[in-house]
């Protein structure tokens, strides 16, 4: 592919523009004015014209493919805007099957040795060099050197133009920078400006850098299952649960839900499974503002790992895994007893292909940091010793200590002593300390349901119950969350 930059301030008209790989045999692209012995008839090579009327708009690029539009968007993963059979054909304006072309049948940029020259045609006599690029093993066969031809000014002698190495697989080459040319000389050249195209030092306004891998993935950094690896986008943005109760908080009692075909992208935290006799299995998600969401699966069963084309998911149901798992879904939105219902099925109420999907986003390791440690023999709590505020996105730190061979249950409860949310409940055999410092370990403050609790005193409550001998050791500790003034 080749990519052309536009780093002017205003749009720059290429119907008078040309851009060639065409520099060895008897032809130059600098004869086009005279209508003669301007390209070499080479089938791998080729000198084309840009389209009549065909602009670049300042600071923009335009992408031209080497190969068909398919061949380049399957490699790339987008569309060239152009491709090398839409460009002028300097004989017949376009290609034509067995007549003689400025395309050569077999028209590519070699990956050993090659030039790319952008020109522009001045009048009747001369071109001007707008840009020039040479690599490989470049020589008198594949440099430019116009001294002596005409009325053009000396260029370089080859032995003073130095290529740049040619590259490796999977590699491309890439401008430095998008306005400067290095210390290319200004004047006394063949340039559209004066400057000497053939004086530029490719070494250091040049480099080499892997070719992109493909992406795909959202790519609205405002979405919920933004990629920020992605560079293609395919289509899966979605709304949060928040945003479907902003939109469609208004229909989810009146029927008019249920009328829509609004198929939706969402993605939400894993907080509840279950499954409903003689109905649906119903996977509950929540969104970071505590909003939840029932996603139903009607004909897959994703607490089983073969279900066809759907991902396994079913490690993620596991009441055992302390690993917690952010989900993308994607399903019919609808409504059941004035509830919203995403339907995740493959096939829908009354037929209706949906063609729903569960898929791994993120997860939350919730386990936190383990250190083996002997000589403890009594529970132990240790809480961050400041208020924080939860309704700010604030987390609690905190770390538990247990005696060996244990059941460790850490609650919280309300200063009434009124049961909050339990936060841990494992079984150790060696007796140590648990750091409960990393995201998704720590304590977010929000209740059992996962609404986020109110300001107050609350009590965190540690047990450690030896399963060998049924002492159990506790321990407490106050917390306090604040509010924003």
């Amino acid at each position: 592919m080749i990519s052309i930059y536009n780093p002017t301030s205003q749009s720059v008209d290429l119907s008078d523009y040309y851009i060639t790989d065409s520099a060895s045999g008897s032809g130059g692209y600098y004869n086009l004015p005279s209508g003669v012995n301007y390209y070499n008839n080479s089938i791998f090579d080729f000198i084309v014209g840009f389209p009549n009327s065909l602009s670049i708009e300042s600071q923009d690029s335009l992408i031209i493919g080497m190969s068909d539009t398919q061949s380049f968007a399957d490699y790339y993963g987008y569309n060239p805007d152009l491709i090398l059979s839409d460009m002028r054909d300097l004989i017949n304006d376009a290609p034509v099957a067995g007549v003689a072309s400025t395309i050569g049948g077999a028209a590519e940029l070699g990956d050993s040795s090659e030039m790319l020259m952008l020109f522009k045609m001045v009048g009747n006599d001369n071109v001007m060099d707008v840009d020039y690029f040479i690599w490989g093993n470049a020589g008198s066969s594949t440099a430019i050197n116009k001294t002596g031809v005409g009325s053009y000014l000396p260029d370089n002698s080859f032995e003073l133009q130095t290529p740049y190495p040619s590259h490796n697989d999977g590699q491309t080459f890439v401008r430095l920078s998008s306005s400067s040319e290095g210390n290319e000389v200004s004047s006394g050249g063949n340039g559209i400006t004066g400057n000497n195209e053939t004086s530029e030092d490719f070494l250091n306004t040049w480099s080499v850098i892997s070719t992109p891998e493909i992406v795909d993935g959202c790519t609205d950094s405002s979405a919920p299952n933004y990629n920020p690896n992605a560079n293609t986008d395919d289509g899966t943005c979605g709304i949060s649960i928040q945003e479907v109760y902003t939109q469609y908080g208004a229909d989810i009692c009146n029927g008019d839900l249920d009328n829509q075909s609004n198929f939706i992208y969402t993605v939400g935290l894993i907080v509840d499974y279950s499954v409903i006799t003689n109905g649906p299995k119903i996977l509950t998600i929540q969104d970071s503002e505590g909003y939840q969401l029932d996603v139903t699966v009607w004909d897959w069963d994703p607490a089983q790992p073969n279900n066809g084309y759907q991902e396994d998911i079913s490690h993620y149901l596991d009441p055992y895994n302390s690993t917690q798992y952010y989900v993308v879904v994607y399903g019919l939105l609808g409504s059941y007893n004035c509830n919203f219902q995403l339907d995740a099925s493959e096939t829908g109420y009354g037929n209706v292909a949906i063609n729903g999907s569960i898929t791994y986003f993120d997860e939350i390791q919730t386990d936190g940091n383990y250190q083996l440690n002997p000589e403890i023999i009594q529970a132990k709590l240790d809480i961050a010793p400041y208020p924080f505020v939860p309704s700010s996105g604030e987390r609690l730190d905190y770390s538990y200590s247990f005696q060996s061979d244990s059941r460790v249950i850490v609650r919280v409860f309300d200063i009434s002593g009124r049961f909050v949310t339990s936060l841990v409940d494992r079984y150790f055999e060696g007796a140590g300390t648990v750091d409960m410092y990393n995201y998704g370990s720590d304590w977010d403050g929000r209740d059992h349901l996962g609404q986020i609790v109110s300001p107050g005193t609350y009590v965190m409550h540690l047990e450690a119950m030896n399963f060998k001998t049924g002492k159990a050791s506790e321990d407490m500790a106050p917390i306090v969350v604040g509010v924003r003034p």
